[in-house]
């Protein structure tokens, strides 16, 4: 079953302002990243990125990083927070 996601206000904001702030080519690297992020938690949140807590997930796809809570029993990952993450992985 695919989970639905769902972004909080202020990630929305802080990822629209990430974006504005971006040249072109950065600005491809977000739309990419951001996309990756929603189809990916759709299919599987819970195997993906670093654990928190029991819900609480980091998460790096360059050149974003978001911290997001799963809610298996509603089938919801809520993407609380969005910032730019500069180190691309070797």
């Amino acid at each position: 079953m695919m989970f639905t996601v769902l972004w909080k206000k202020s990630a929305v904001r802080d990822l629209g302002s990430l974006w504005m702030e971006a040249d072109a080519a950065f600005r491809k690297a977000i739309t990419a990243a951001s996309d990756q992020i929603d189809k990916t938690l759709k299919r599987d949140p819970e195997s993906i990125g670093e654990s928190r807590d029991e819900s609480k997930r980091f998460w790096f796809v360059f050149p974003l990083c978001i911290l997001f809570k799963v809610d298996a029993s509603t089938k919801i990952v809520r993407v609380l927070q969005v910032w730019k993450y500069n180190k691309r992985a070797k």
